[in-house]
């Protein structure tokens, strides 16, 4: 992003700029993820499978315990990507200082 919007100009606030969009945008999203925000759609999604498909979701999960079980997720790289986001937040925010 630096060098295509900036043309290669290395100046603080630039570089800050640069490393601040992108990573706010991932720091949002893995924040969304950390604290389960994809889970409020789990009724919705299990209900529409089950009125699509009624015999294969009872034959693979068998009803809605079973189903939200199969889907939980391990965060652990999600909260890696949290921190690693967050560093780059500081250090663009200490390029502004600069």
């Amino acid at each position: 992003m630096l060098f295509f919007m900036y043309d290669f100009d290395l100046k603080h606030s630039n570089i800050s700029n640069s490393l601040f969009v992108p990573n706010m945008l991932v720091f949002i999203t893995s924040i969304g993820i950390n604290i389960g925000a994809g889970n409020i759609l789990n009724p919705l999604n299990f209900s529409l499978r089950k009125f699509i498909n009624p015999k294969k979701i009872k034959e693979s999960y068998g009803d809605y315990v079973g189903y939200i079980e199969e889907k939980k997720l391990d965060n652990k790289n999600v909260w890696f990507l949290s921190l690693a986001s967050f560093t780059l937040l500081l250090v663009a925010y200490l390029f502004t200082i600069i």
